[in-house]
């Protein structure tokens, strides 16, 4: 048991690493523009249209600005600050808002050497 739990920790680990430095740049500006509340650049790091299993589909920096409020509330804020992000299927990584009632994965999707903002997923849902 406790091999299958070591060995089960270092899988974990070996992904956590393998998140590439521009994806863990991309999420660190996320989160940034997110406790700032800098609309424009959530925008620079985002990929229209933007889709989402519990919020409207955001197609542009206007659209993103009406509905910042709602995707991201004070405790949802707070919830991003020192997540890290997690390799995903190649060319994805994802971050985890930490709220017990209501998680939310914003995943980001590899284009070229950039990583963009391009969805929102309801973990509930």
């Amino acid at each position: 048991m406790i091999k299958a739990i070591v060995m089960l920790f270092a899988f974990c680990t070996v992904l956590v690493a393998q998140v590439p430095r521009e994806a863990a740049e991309a999420v660190a500006k996320f989160q940034q523009a997110i406790v700032s509340g800098d609309v424009h650049l959530l925008a620079s790091i985002a990929h229209f249209p933007i889709r989402s299993n519990e919020f409207p589909t955001i197609n542009n920096e206007a659209e993103l600005k009406k509905l910042l409020p709602k995707i991201f509330p004070p405790d949802r804020k707070t919830g991003l600050v020192g997540q890290v992000p997690v390799a995903r299927p190649k060319g994805f990584v994802s971050v985890f808002s930490k709220q017990e009632n209501d998680p939310i994965q914003f995943l980001f999707q590899q284009f070229g050497k950039v990583y963009l903002w391009c969805s929102i997923d309801n973990v509930n849902e």
